[in-house]
């Protein structure tokens, strides 16, 4: 009885399984909001830390660039402060071909060793898949560089993280280290999001 009790539990398993499959998420979903959470400047030892950065674009799965130029893309720096006009947080995404090398105004925080880190918020206007991204140094003072960062896009699992971490960066330095508007170089990042927002950011 045993047996024809363990026989009828496993067909009947096999039955529901095979007419109700279990429920698979696609590997990653797009979203329209991203950030990058910079911790440390090349001149992490001194109390008047301030970060710059000439240019940020976000790529798609096919290279192409999600940001700068008529793409609509906006950024803000929430609790920020820049030094002056011209270096607000929108300066960070409006370079008008990233792709071909043509960078547009840059963009500053004197925060940074107030807050002990600095985040700029980039929203997208409609939601995209970033598979690699790249940063530019500013035209000034390499001291402004960002040398630790991550990179977090919303989550959509209402009962999930807030933020998922796609990239984890420290110690980075630009090539070459001495030129202004040098790039970071492109980086690829994990689409899955695989780590909740530590800090809350």
């Amino acid at each position: 009885i045993r047996d024809l009790i363990r026989d009828w539990s496993s067909d009947v398993c096999s039955s529901i399984c095979a007419a109700n499959p279990p429920l698979k998420l696609p590997p990653f979903l797009p979203a329209t909001e991203y950030k990058l959470v910079f911790t440390q400047t090349r001149d992490d030892l001194n109390d008047t830390q301030i970060i710059s950065l000439q240019e940020v674009a976000l790529y798609g799965p096919d290279g192409v660039a999600l940001t700068g130029g008529t793409t609509g893309a906006t950024a803000s720096n929430p609790g920020g402060a820049p030094p002056g006009e011209g270096e607000e947080a929108s300066g960070a995404v409006d370079g008008p071909d990233v792709a071909g090398g043509v960078l547009g105004r840059k963009w500053s925080d004197m925060n940074m060793a107030t807050r002990g880190s600095s985040t700029l918020l980039i929203t997208l206007p409609k939601e995209a898949l970033v598979a690699s991204y790249e940063l530019w140094r500013g035209p000034g003072s390499f001291q402004r560089d960002p040398k630790a960062w991550k990179l977090y896009r919303k989550g959509k699992n209402p009962r999930g993280p807030e933020w998922l971490l796609l990239d984890d960066v420290a110690d980075a330095y630009p090539t070459p280290s001495d030129q202004p508007k040098a790039s970071f170089g492109r980086r690829a990042v994990d689409p899955d999001g695989f780590v909740p927002d530590p800090d809350g950011f």
